[in-house]
């Protein structure tokens, strides 16, 4: 990773830099494994974990992913059932392509009165490289 104190802007804080071959792969599509880390009181009187989980994961939705200091823009394109307590599987799609190593973790935050709020921690489950054309 870039430490920020080497870079001239924000642009290029949290990328990777290597030689070719030794990089994780640069992906589009992925699938996370996400946990619910908001406080009780900051869910709806009337809905509960997995009806909060289910209203935040809910397909189209637009969520910021924090990886090494970089934030990904990414919407829900599949949402799977319920894994245990307050996690589940998603699939999401970033705005750009990024370089993201196996098994990290992450933080996810969502877009509620005009400001980001972190609503969960997620880990890298699977991710799947982008056509090469699209990169171009």
């Amino acid at each position: 990773m870039l430490d920020p104190s080497l870079t001239k802007s924000d642009k290029l804080v949290g990328q990777m830099i290597g030689y070719p071959g030794t990089l994780p792969d640069i992906i589009i599509n992925f699938k996370i494994k996400f946990c619910l880390i908001i406080n009780k009181d900051q869910i709806q009187p009337d809905l509960s974990e997995e009806q909060y989980i289910n209203k935040s994961t809910k397909i189209g939705t637009e969520l910021l992913v924090t990886v090494n200091n970089i934030n990904i823009l990414a919407k829900v394109t599949s949402d799977n059932k319920t894994v245990a307590g307050n996690s589940k599987v998603i699939e999401l799609q970033a705005s750009h392509p990024v370089c993201i190593p196996d098994g990290v973790s992450m933080v996810i935050s969502q877009k509620g009165d005009k400001k980001w709020t972190r609503i969960g921690c997620g880990i890298l489950l699977q991710k799947q490289a982008p056509e090469q054309d699209s990169l171009d």
